[in-house]
């Protein structure tokens, strides 16, 4: 078979396209003509080169792939330990600022008026102390605190002197509903009792 029909196969016989008759006709005429082997040997360079390229390629994209998911990695962990790390500093703040104002926290929660009233005589006084519930968080009670010297009679009355609630005899340690009084409203308390201290809580 002349050279140039040889030359014309080498590419399909390089990459294996040839029938087995083809494949014998070949390898006769490579062992014949140096010329035709060494263009044959030059393609199988030339197609290993080209294999070994497209590996390092395949491996330099792996290489790239992987440190750009090492650096998505590290970025999503430093995120997450800065989202802790903020966390933890408002908890912290907010901890410290109840610590110090849990007076305040305590008396919006919880808000109490506190009454010390010294009685000189039984006839009824009126106490020099309003009254107001501008909280949603009172109980609107009174209680006359077991330190007292004895029962209180109360009256509670409005600014124009209108008794609301009352009269009412409250003991040390007991208290009593003031639940008809309304909120954002002024009343005042008139008491009569015998001489002494007294202490009063309004909550």
């Amino acid at each position: 078979m002349k050279c140039e029909v040889i030359r014309d196969l080498i590419p399909s016989y390089a990459n294996g396209l040839c029938s087995e008759y083809t494949q014998e006709i070949m390898q006769e005429h490579f062992g014949n003509c140096d010329e035709c082997k060494n263009i044959y040997e030059s393609i199988i360079i030339a197609k290993d080169n080209a294999a070994v390229k497209t590996e390092e390629n395949h491996s330099s994209l792996h290489t790239i792939f992987h440190k750009i998911g090492k650096s998505i990695r590290r970025r999503r962990q430093g995120i997450i330990l800065t989202a802790i790390l903020v966390a933890f500093t408002l908890t912290a703040g907010a901890a410290y600022f109840m610590l110090q104002h849990v007076g305040s926290i305590h008396s919006i929660f919880f808000p109490e008026q506190k009454l010390v009233i010294n009685k000189v005589g039984d006839e009824w006084e009126e106490i020099d102390s309003d009254i107001l519930f501008n909280s949603i968080f009172y109980e609107k009670s009174l209680v006359n605190d077991a330190n007292s010297v004895g029962p209180l009679n109360i009256k509670v009355v409005d600014e124009r002197d209108n008794v609301i609630v009352g009269p009412f005899s409250v003991n040390p340690g007991e208290a009593y509903s003031l639940k008809e009084l309304q909120n954002d409203k002024t009343y005042q308390l008139q008491i009569s009792a015998v001489q002494g201290k007294y202490f009063v809580n309004i909550n």
